[in-house]
Order: C-alpha cells, then structure tokens, then sequence
C-alpha cells in the first residue's frame, strides 16, 4: 500500500500541472532550415482534356459551296483569278515633254560660182593626124553643150548638101553667120569648114589646070574622094564633142 503511495508521489509534476483544455502551441518556425524543406509538388495536366479533339474553326467560303465538287470549286478560283485580273492597275505617270530642238542656225549663202571659160580646149602633146587644135575662142556661149555639138557637127556636113547644088561654101557660111555669134566654139568649126571648102575648090581649079599636062585626069578623082572622106571624119569628131581640124586647108577665114 506504501508502495502505490509513493508510485503516485512519484508522477511527473508537469501531468498533474496541465490542465485537458489548454490551447495547443503551435511550434516555432525554425528558419535554418529551409533548405531541407521539400518542394511543393508539381500539379500534373490533364491528360484527358488534352488527348479530346478540338472541333476546327470551318473556313469562311461562298455560299453553298461543295467542296467535294471540283468542277465548282475551279469556278470559284477562276473567278477570284479573274477579279485579281480587274482589279485596277496604278496609272503611270504620263511622260514630261521633252525639251524643243534649239532652231539651228541659218547657212550662210554660198558664193556664187565663177562663170565657166569657154570651151576651146588649151593645145596637147602629140595629136593624131587631122586632129589639130583649134585656136581658142574668147567669149561665153548661150547654147547648151548638146546645140553646141549640133551645130559644130551642121558646120562640116552642110558642106554635103549645099555641094549637091554646087554651092559646097554655103552651108559652112550660113552656119557661121547664123549661129556663129552664139558660140565661139560653132564659129570656130564653121570657119574651119569653110577654110577647107575653098581650100578644095582651089584644087579642083588647079586640077583642071593640070589636065592639061595628064596630071589633072588622076587628081581631079582623088580630090573628091578625099573631101568626102575628112568631111564624115569631120563631121563625126564634132557630134562627139571634139573639135577637128582639117589637114589639108588654107586658113583664110578666123
């Protein structure tokens, strides 16, 4: 009995002290040791709301349009191709005029040209037989080259036709009277014409002359035939420009 006695002397102070309806105490933080602390744990996803499908946003097209359709669908892209093609197009800016040409300066006038010289041909070297030079002319000519070869050709055959009548003189005379002032160069032609036509008939004389010795019987043919020879040598040589001088002639009329 003692003994319980003392068991229950015995009993811890602080059992007896405290009463059953205390305020529990809430322990102290104890900051040195946060470290030590575990992290919180991470919250997991949903994974079941992440594997469900999301419906797709339908994409805005014309109206009853069927996709399963391609026929109609190449029409709906034809025409939005068509409608890029419509669309206006920037207006270019319209070109800046270009500068006018600065008025060129006048030409100065040219100088007249110095008249030409008169056609006589100056004297050459080495001239074939029966063509001579003939004296140069001074003075200016009215015809045109083309009358001047006329006329100068007219002065030598005219001898042929006024000679059918006896007359051979009168053709190279009424060239030279008529045209002659016109044209240093047809005067010069019709005065050599004339010279050998009187040169001629003097021969014709002296060969009558002469006949009486035989000698007249062979030069009065040969005469002849060499008139006519030079005169359609003559008469070539001045159509063509050049101006003949007969061989055989005594030069009385300039």
């Amino acid at each position: 009995m003692s003994e319980n006695t003392n068991e229950e002397s015995q009993a811890p102070a602080w059992e007896e002290s405290t009463p059953t309806d205390a305020a529990p105490v809430e322990p102290a933080a104890d900051f040195l040791s946060l470290d030590e602390q575990e992290p919180p744990a991470a919250p997991s996803p949903d994974l079941e709301a992440a594997d469900a499908p999301v419906a797709a946003t339908p994409i805005a097209g014309p109206d009853e349009l069927n996709l399963a359709d391609p026929q109609q669908v190449a029409q709906v892209t034809y025409g939005q191709t068509q409608q890029a093609y419509e669309q206006p197009q920037p207006q270019q800016q319209p070109y800046a005029p270009q500068q006018p040409y600065a008025p060129q300066q006048p030409y100065a006038p040219q100088q007249p040209y110095a008249p030409q010289q008169p056609y006589a041909q100056a004297p050459q070297q080495g001239y074939q037989p029966g063509y001579a030079p003939v004296p140069a002319t001074t003075g200016y000519s009215t015809l045109r080259w083309e009358e001047e070869n006329t006329w100068a050709a007219a002065a030598h055959w005219s001898a042929l036709v006024a000679s059918l009548v006896g007359l051979g003189f009168a053709g190279p005379l009424l060239v030279y009277l008529i045209k002659g002032p016109e044209s240093p160069r047809v005067k010069a032609a019709a005065a050599e014409s004339l010279n050998f036509e009187i040169t001629f008939i003097i021969a014709m004389l002296a060969s009558l002359v002469a006949m009486i010795v035989i000698v007249g019987f062979v030069t009065i043919f040969v005469f002849p035939i060499v008139w006519l020879v030079l005169r359609i040598v003559a008469s070539v040589a001045a159509a063509r420009g050049e101006d003949y001088r007969y061989p055989f002639a005594i030069r009385l009329v300039s």
